[in-house]
């Protein structure tokens, strides 16, 4: 960090990895502590890895009465970098090693009440950390220079060591009864699969185990819309998790719900077996029966496959849970039996050529794509090669060594190199079995370093999410490693030089990274540990296409909830905060000028002089740049009117729309720090019954869907009601409420008087202005108690009883928060004041929007404000989903 000032007043920092300034260390420390922050710190340059070490520091201790932004205002003066969380240890990454030199000197700390144990970062010996083991005597044979049928001998001992041994195999098939019957009783119909490293014959001793389920229950297919099935989906990752957890026989149950593919992941707590559940569809079964076929095609397959995929595990340029950084394992068998392929002497064959004899291949459709391919392969297991297997391995070296990768698309598919243009063209020089390919509105992404096409999926490239330092590294190891490959067949070197680490520094592939950047906004990936599916596992983000056209930000459910007002006609400095609760938006701060911002007259003098100097401070860093926001529309909330226009929702039950209000005078941009923030999302009713609650949380089924538009308005303003009220404990009163039968009748029945308001024209007469929206309610609200902290976790310790409405679960959910937690009590000066509004389009009634501004100060505002906005959005959209679902399947 550059630039650090004594005074708050003058207080200045640059945070290099993201290249963003900042002139509030409150703003800082939230950048931090972000979603966006730490993607591009997995995305710095492997070469880094020990000078961060060496500037690191970890604190451990009790942090139940300490929250992390504490910790990194009380070290901040001595330069902060970066800040992650294990449990209760934190690790702390300075600007300097001297910096970290000095912190370690004093061996405990004490922040309030609570004591921390300061110690430097381990060093661990990466090396011995990412092999195998091997024996000591196995060792000194490939230590000896050999070759011929010698080297040969050598290479299938290592591989009877490193391989997974019938014990093992026989543990992860036990394991995987036991879950499904645990599991059967939810699930009558399940049935679980092994894939991945464990069962395509390619899996290295003490490996993980990836458990396909398939549980009769299949969202992706069920579900109108993508929206409901993510939401259907993350639900059932959390329901997964719970019973697995509740089992008793698994520790380290961690689900991840906001993935392409969701798992649950957990350690069996007898045989200490690392586990992946999924459940999206059985694609990863059916790519572990290609690649265990492949290995069973011929002689030479398996041993050339497992040295490889030995070296690289060696040398950490694959493996799974980085795609930014590894080639993924699967995406890496896809590359080595490519190569066999694409011989002059094919040893395997395409995919293509499988499915050519029609009698012995059936099709298999998962969706669009077909899986199936055929098992007879005794024609290629005759066939006579004169070639080893380190022939294989060193030709395989040589091969994408020198490869230029950014012109081709490696297609296991057809066994060729098809040039990225003829894919993005479409060409007619395609071959025919990419006619399903062509026929798809989703493409395989073709901007990236490199691009492997799944053999099945032909939109998934496998490597979509490496990054060009990692690939140009993985070259150049290949490189270095062709040339002991060569020296191997020739005696002058030994196997065991092949499998030593190659050192790697920035010098050597800083040639290939000029004019990259490391910090490319990529989709954030996570894939399966060790695993050799083709699915990735990717975060949900909104579209590529939605960020370019649409000034919105996601949450946690990959969504868009909190949407930012701008101002068109100036280019506004920006500061990106990240919401400490680790929400998954980022919120963005915009800055206008003095002179348009328009100061209710509720603000006091002390806001009024804070929004000067924040536009004295916006002028002098106009030309700073800014990441994802760009120029908003001109607006002014009108306080007492209904809104006359809010712009259309972006996409069906995205939980997102941008508002924008007419105004033929002048313009007045929000500025967010000052004013407060507005959050919208909305309630998708179309597809609701119709239902009664009541306040203790019990629901009554009045039909079958709600009949009439004022049934909508009435029953979403009292679900929201109820949220604030009952599960949140905030305390409301009612400020207008439009819901009386005069109004109403006014409104549907499109009484012109009601419906339109009017507005001064250029040439001074007055014109009309339709109305889209009316207001329904708006309520003043008032937070003592910060109830969205925490409430996921105490939620997963609150047992579900039988016949139990979601809305009496999330008022014991409540009740055992209140019980439990003492923290959750703010303070009279922070209580955050807030309105919230509720909208119901006029020409579809059944689309209510929810809006909400803060009417608190700055600090609180970004304090809890913005997580309190984000929690009460997706926590409103998933309760009605849930109450949905319960009215349809529960109540007749």
């Amino acid at each position: 960090m550059e630039g650090a000032k004594s005074t708050e007043k003058n207080w200045a920092r640059k945070c290099i990895v993201c290249d963003v300034n900042f002139s509030y260390k409150h703003a800082y420390i939230l950048h931090l502590l972000g979603k966006r922050h730490q993607k591009n710190v997995r995305k710095r340059d492997r070469s880094q890895v020990n000078t961060v070490r060496n500037r690191t520091v970890c604190f451990s201790g009790r942090r139940d009465k300490i929250t992390l932004e504490k910790i990194v205002e009380y070290f901040l003066e001595y330069g902060i970098n970066n800040i992650v969380q294990q449990g209760n240890t934190v690790f702390i990454e300075f600007d300097s090693v001297e910096a970290a030199k000095i912190v370690l000197q004093k061996r405990n700390y004490k922040i309030r009440t609570t004591a921390l144990r300061v110690f430097p970062m381990k060093h661990t010996n990466e090396d011995e950390a990412t092999k195998v083991p091997i024996s000591p005597s196995l060792k000194n044979c490939m230590s000896q220079g050999v070759t011929g049928s010698e080297l040969d001998k050598y290479i299938s001992f290592l591989i009877k060591e490193i391989e997974l041994k019938p014990r093992e195999l026989e543990a992860r098939e036990s394991l995987r009864r036991g879950i499904v019957n645990y599991l059967s009783p939810y699930f009558p119909k399940v049935v679980g699969h092994i894939f991945g490293s464990a069962a395509n014959n390619l899996g290295f001793t003490g490996c993980d185990v990836d458990i396909y389920l398939d549980l009769g229950v299949y969202p992706w297919i069920e579900c109108e819309n993508k929206a409901a099935a993510q939401a259907e989906a993350s639900d059932l990752t959390w329901f997964l998790a719970k019973r697995i957890r509740q089992s008793g026989h698994a520790i380290k149950v961690e689900p991840v719900p906001r993935a392409r593919v969701p798992i649950v992941k957990f350690q069996d707590r007898a045989s200490r077996i690392m586990v992946d559940l999924s459940f999206r569809h059985g694609m990863p079964v059916y790519n572990t029966q290609l690649i265990y076929q492949y290995t069973q095609t011929h002689p030479l397959v398996r041993p050339y496959l497992m040295v490889i995929r030995y070296w690289a595990k060696v040398q950490d340029v694959a493996g799974g849970g980085k795609p930014s950084i590894l080639i993924t394992n699967y995406a890496l068998t896809m590359m080595m039996l490519f190569h066999l392929m694409h011989r002059d002497d094919p040893i395997v064959p395409s995919l293509a050529a499988l499915r050519y004899n029609r009698a012995t291949y059936t099709p298999v459709f998962i969706g669009p794509w077909d899986v199936g391919f055929s098992s007879n392969v005794n024609d290629w297991f005759v066939k006579v090669h004169s070639v080893t297997v380190m022939d294989l391995v060193s030709e395989f070296f040589s091969f994408y060594g020198e490869m230029d990768a950014t012109q081709w698309v490696i297609s296991p598919l057809t066994g060729m190199l098809i040039a990225r243009n003829d894919v993005l063209t479409m060409s007619r020089n395609l071959p025919a079995c990419l006619n399903t390919y062509l026929q798809q509105d989703d493409k395989i992404q073709l901007d990236t370093e490199l691009c492997v096409q799944d053999p099945f999926e032909h939109s998934h490239n496998c490597t979509r999410g490496l990054i060009k330092s990692s690939f140009l590294e993985f070259q150049y190891k290949c490189r270095r490693a062709a040339s002991i490959s060569k020296n191997i067949l020739k005696g002058e070197q030994t196997l065991n030089d092949l499998f030593q680490s190659i050192e790697v520094t920035p010098d050597m592939i800083s040639d290939g990274c000029q004019g990259s950047s490391q910090l490319k906004e990529e989709d954030e990936v996570i894939t399966l540990d060790d695993s050799d599916v083709s699915q990735d596992i990717e975060v949900l983000d909104f579209e590529k296409r939605l960020a370019q056209d649409e000034n919105v930000m996601p949450n946690s459910e990959g969504r868009c909830d909190i949407e930012i007002l701008s101002t068109a006609k100036r280019t506004p400095d920006i500061e990106i905060l990240s919401d400490p609760q680790e929400t998954s938006q980022d919120v963005e701060i915009l800055a206008g000028s003095q002179e348009t911002v328009d100061i209710s007259q509720n603000c006091s003098n002390k806001k009024q002089e804070e929004l000067e100097s924040f536009g004295k401070r916006t002028d002098e860093n106009k030309n700073q740049p800014f990441s994802s926001g760009e120029v908003f529309e001109h607006c002014k909330e009108n306080r007492d009117e209904v809104m006359t226009d809010l712009s259309s929702t972006i996409g069906e039950g995205s939980g997102a729309s941008q508002m924008k209000v007419e105004n033929s005078s002048s313009s007045y941009p929000l500025i967010l720090s000052n004013l407060g923030v507005c959050s919208t999302f909305l309630l998708n009713y179309s597809q609701v019954p119709e239902f009664l609650i009541t306040p203790d949380g019990n629901v009554h089924r009045k039909g079958s869907k709600l009949a009439e538009h004022t049934d909508t308005g009435q029953a979403a303003c009292l679900f929201i009601q109820f949220v604030l009220q009952q599960c949140l404990k905030i305390g409301l009163s009612t400020v207008e409420n439009c819901l009386t039968d005069e109004k109403r009748k006014a409104f549907m029945q499109g009484d012109e008087t009601t419906t339109e308001k009017y507005k001064k024209g250029n040439d001074g007469n007055s014109v009309p202005v339709p109305l889209k929206y009316l207001r329904l309610t708006k309520y003043m609200c008032i937070a003592r108690m910060a109830l969205w902290n925490g409430r996921k976790k105490i939620s997963k310790t609150v047992t579900r009883k039988l016949n139990e409405t979601p809305l009496q679960y999330e008022l014991a959910v409540t009740r055992a928060q209140l019980e439990k937690s003492v923290h959750i009590y703010l303070p009279n000066d922070d209580a955050l004041r807030f309105t919230i509004e509720v909208w119901q389009e006029l020409d579809n009634p059944k689309i209510i929007h929810v809006t909400g501004k803060s009417l608190s100060d700055t600090k609180v505002t970004q304090g809890q404000m913005i997580p309190m906005f984000s929690y009460f959005t997706s926590f409103s959209q998933n309760l009605l989903k849930r109450l949905t679902h319960f009215v349809k399947t529960s109540m007749h």
